[in-house]
């Protein structure tokens, strides 16, 4: 489970590096992901 939580931050932070601008609306498909990640670690 660990390796695929950093696995997420480094996608999310290559995001962020590549596209710095547009950060706003990569957002938000980011933390739909993250909310429906949680929901599977957690069950």
């Amino acid at each position: 489970m660990s390796f695929g939580i950093l696995l997420w931050i480094d996608l999310f932070l290559l995001q962020f590096k590549v596209l710095p601008t547009s950060s706003v609306p990569i957002m938000l498909p980011f933390n739909f992901t993250f909310q429906l990640f949680s929901f599977l670690v957690d069950n």
